[in-house]
């Protein structure tokens, strides 16, 4: 007898460190006295924002090289909030324009089922209702489940997983802990469970949050 398993969806965003490197394509900051300073100047991984300490070389045309050997990592910040709504100014003006569409606590500006915030925990589009962090494939071969879901490149991934889904059921997340997202769209892994029925669902982590 086949066992039916479900797979249950959460979208939010929790506290993380993880290291990251720059953006090649925006790696440049400015300073009065220093000019542009590339972030990305050794041409490989750029500098890298760690888990506890950052690596890496910046370069400025005034200054020349600067060594991140040393420097403690703390938080990134996502920037103001001016409408205190629980999601960055940049990233509303980003996807809205304005400051006015997108609200906190369970406010849904496209109807598909992820309020605003999650949405920005996600780094999914706030106005298109096909645009969530989803489950997108399942598949069961022995004792071993296969998932697929959707992924943003600045996002980590975790999963959690537990036997029945009812008002006190204990959560856990996977052995695989907090996962970096693989290129493309989606990405899959595999998770071993004796058992004959389990629940799971995967949740956005926000690199270096505050």
């Amino acid at each position: 007898m086949k066992t039916l398993r479900i797979l249950a969806l959460a979208l939010c965003c929790v506290q993380a460190r993880a290291d990251t490197t720059v953006d090649p394509a925006e790696p440049y900051a400015y300073a009065a006295n220093a000019g542009w300073i590339n972030a990305y100047a050794d041409g490989t991984n750029g500098a890298v924002i760690g888990q506890t300490f950052c690596s890496g070389y910046l370069y400025g045309a005034n200054i020349g090289w600067i060594s991140l050997s040393g420097v403690r990592t703390a938080v990134l910040r996502a920037g103001a909030d001016s409408d205190g709504d629980g999601i960055p100014d940049p990233w509303e003006l980003q996807m809205t324009g304005v400051l006015t569409v997108l609200s906190g606590g369970s406010h849904d500006a496209d109807d598909d089922g992820v309020c605003d915030a999650s949405e920005y925990g996600a780094v999914t589009a706030p106005l298109d209702d096909q645009s969530l962090l989803t489950f997108t494939a399942f598949s069961r071969s022995g004792t071993t489940d296969s998932l697929t879901w959707t992924v943003r490149p600045t996002r980590f991934y975790a999963l959690w997983q537990a036997p029945a889904v009812s008002n006190g059921a204990a959560w856990a997340q996977n052995a695989l802990g907090v996962i970096s997202p693989d290129a493309g769209p989606a990405m899959t892994r595999t998770v071993n469970t004796a058992s004959s029925a389990q629940f799971y669902r995967v949740q956005a982590v926000l690199p270096l949050s505050e």
